[in-house]
């Protein structure tokens, strides 16, 4: 496994849509993880 070969990881993140708690005026995101990319190959190809 590459990851456990100690090959670095490229985190690609997002924020999502805002929501908003049923009481509260405050709108939030969430920071998320949307893909992960192993540097010694960080383009996926068809």
């Amino acid at each position: 496994m590459r990851l456990a070969r100690g090959v670095e990881v490229i985190l690609s993140v997002g924020v999502s849509q805002p929501f908003q708690k049923t009481g509260e005026a405050v709108e939030r995101h969430w920071l998320q993880v949307n893909n992960f990319h192993l540097q010694d190959n960080p383009v996926w190809r068809a």
